[in-house]
């Protein structure tokens, strides 16, 4: 397994400013970027090419805060973490709020699809922008939970490598993966209510 950490010439830690991810792979990538190689042989081409893609992978897996956790885990503790964790009951209950919400929505989105009444749809748009209110609310509150993840992620950093929490950093993966899921699928319902 290639090390991304190293590749990129970070130290193993589970905190990253992304930026400065995204800087690195600029400095070591610029080189073998296909721009600058097409006119080369096809041996350098092939060889800069799969360069510049193993840079472009270390670079995604280490912004991403999910997929730096799990790649670090399988390094330091030579396995990825298990998909299933203890997930904190407050957490259970807002992933679950913001689950029925989705649901809400798709039924809103197709009960307003199937009204032809000009009355009613002005009804629907006044019911789809308190829909959209409250896609916004729930999508800030899943930024200030993604913001508590960085910000506990950051305190583990400095600790690192003197303190090594794998099963909190399993945890924190888990999260922000859920994290993620839920960012997708709130912006999904935000944007159809935009378009209907």
């Amino acid at each position: 397994m290639t090390d991304y950490f190293a590749l990129l010439n970070f130290p193993r830690t589970p905190w990253l400013d992304p930026a400065e991810v995204q800087k690195r792979f600029l400095e070591m990538s610029a080189a073998a970027h296909p721009d600058r190689v097409h006119n080369l042989g096809a041996d350098e081409t092939t060889v800069a090419n799969a360069r510049f893609a193993e840079l472009n992978k270390a670079a995604a897996v280490l912004k991403d805060p999910k997929e730096r956790l799990h790649h670090l885990l399988a390094l330091e503790a030579g396995a990825a973490p298990a998909t299933a964790q203890n997930i904190p009951n407050e957490s259970i209950e807002f992933f679950g709020k913001i689950g029925q919400t989705c649901r809400s929505v798709d039924q809103f989105i197709a009960e307003k699809n199937r009204t032809t009444s000009p009355m009613l749809q002005a009804q629907m748009f006044a019911k789809g922008l308190d829909w959209s209110d409250a896609i916004a609310d729930l999508q800030g509150r899943v930024a200030e939970v993604r913001a508590k993840a960085d910000a506990e992620l950051q305190q583990i950093g400095k600790n690192w490598p003197r303190e090594k929490p794998l099963d909190r950093i399993a945890g924190l993966a888990h999260l922000f993966a859920m994290i993620g899921r839920w960012e997708a699928q709130l912006q999904e319902r935000f944007a159809a209510l935009a378009s209907n």
